[in-house]
C-alpha cells in the first residue's frame, strides 16, 4: 500500500471494486461506482489508507471489520470457478457439470425430522 501511495498524485488506481455512498456523485448520477480514484484522492479520503494512518490502526480496523462480516453470498462458487482459471466445471460422461456449496443444516434436522433419524 505504501508503494501505491508513493506514486505521483495524478496516477489513477483501479481497485477492481467500488461500493459508493449514496450521496457521492459520479458521471452525473449519485451513488454510482467509479472505476478508479487518483493517488491523491486515496491519500485524502480513503478511510483505510489515507495519509497518517498507521499500520497498527489499519490492522485493528480491518480485523474488527472482517470479524463482523458474513462470507460473500457466492464465495464458494466463485472460488471453484477462479481455481479453474475462470472456466466453469465441465460435464463428465452422464454427470452434469457441478459446483459444490456448503450446506448448514438446522439442528432440528440433524436430530431427526418428523420422528425419523437422519444419517449424515
Amino acid at each position: 500500500m505504501q508503494f501505491l501511495l508513493s506514486l505521483p498524485d495524478h496516477f489513477k488506481l483501479y481497485t477492481g471494486y467500488d461500493y459508493p455512498p449514496e450521496d457521492r456523485e459520479y458521471g452525473g448520477e449519485k451513488g454510482q461506482p467509479r472505476p478508479y480514484a487518483t493517488v491523491d484522492e486515496h491519500k485524502q479520503s480513503n478511510k483505510h489508507a489515507k495519509s497518517g494512518t498507521m499500520e497498527n490502526e489499519f490492522v485493528q480496523w480491518r480485523t474488527t471489520r472482517d470479524n463482523e462480516l458474513k462470507a460473500p453470498k457466492l464465495l464458494h462458487q466463485s472460488l471453484q470457478v477462479n481455481l479453474l482459471g475462470g472456466r466453469f466445471p465441465t460435464a463428465s460422461g452422464e454427470q452434469p457439470a457441478l459446483l459444490t456449496v456448503p450446506v448448514q443444516l438446522p439442528e432440528d434436522f440433524q436430530n431427526g425430522v418428523h420422528g425419523m433419524k437422519v444419517k449424515l
